[in-house]
């Protein structure tokens, strides 16, 4: 955008504006409001207000350990529809439904985007304590089961590319941090079929998961189930994983059935 493009009476500069923060957040993922203001030259006031209107239209999620504002997966959605394929979400959504009445626990789905486990549905449990991730989160995929679940079959150099890239985040004293530990741990994902997360994102919740495989025998997603580690027993892990697979892979068969 230019300064011309701002002046010129044709154009809206509300409309200018608000995409001069999705590129911008699109290039550095995650930014402060000071640092966007600072970027787009504009005043911290003007960029608020674009980013309140943006978080609620569901295009921008603030992270609310740091306060920091990064892009949600809407764009991304958006994206797979414009393709005429029927979406993953569409796909899962079915799925998700099933296995949240039959476990009564929160059913996720999460794709991997720029090294990041991005949630794009939920499937809430009724419980009254159960675990409250909102839909647009980012989160390292070091202390997930769903990043885990997602990571496990990249090759080495992407998998290089996306713990090299960036600390590996410790939300808490059990999280993975070590890169030994975490090849150790995604070995395993790989072995199993399945991920889990001994309270490893928060304190308190467990999750299991699964990759959702695609046509072209890559990961294109992940699905889980989390809920309070007080329900998640090691039982209930074992009957989970097994719910979480056979999930991926209907979900696998929807996708394929849509695309034909």
């Amino acid at each position: 955008m230019t300064e011309s493009d701002l002046a010129n009476p044709n154009l809206s500069t509300s409309i200018i504006k608000g995409f001069m923060v999705i590129e911008l957040l699109s290039e550095f993922q995650e930014l402060t409001l000071t640092e966007l203001s600072k970027r787009l030259d504009l005043n911290k006031s003007s960029v608020h207000r674009i980013l309140t209107t943006l978080i609620r239209l569901g295009y921008v999620y603030q992270n609310p350990l740091n306060k920091t504002y990064k892009l949600s997966a809407k764009l991304f959605e958006i994206g797979s529809r414009s393709r005429g394929l029927r979406t993953l979400d569409e796909a899962a959504v079915p799925v998700m439904e099933r296995l949240s009445r039959e476990t009564l626990e929160t059913v996720n789905l999460a794709v991997l985007d720029k090294g990041e486990v991005v949630y794009i549905k939920k499937i809430e449990s009724q419980q009254p304590l159960r675990m409250d991730i909102s839909v647009g989160t980012r989160l390292p995929p070091n202390c997930t089961s769903l990043g885990k679940s997602l990571i496990a079959h990249l090759p080495e150099r992407e998998l290089k590319k996306i713990i090299d890239g960036k600390t590996m985040q410790k939300m808490t004293s059990r999280s993975i941090t070590d890169l030994r530990k975490l090849k150790a741990e995604l070995a395993l994902v790989r072995e199993l079929g399945y991920a889990v997360d001994n309270e490893e994102y928060s304190d308190g919740i467990r999750c299991v998961s699964a990759p959702i495989w695609g046509a072209n025998h890559e990961v294109i997603g992940a699905l889980s189930i989390a809920g309070p580690s007080l329900r998640f027993k090691e039982h209930e892990i074992k009957k989970y994983a097994r719910l979480v697979v056979e999930g991926t892979q209907e979900i696998a068969r929807n996708l394929m059935d849509a695309s034909q």
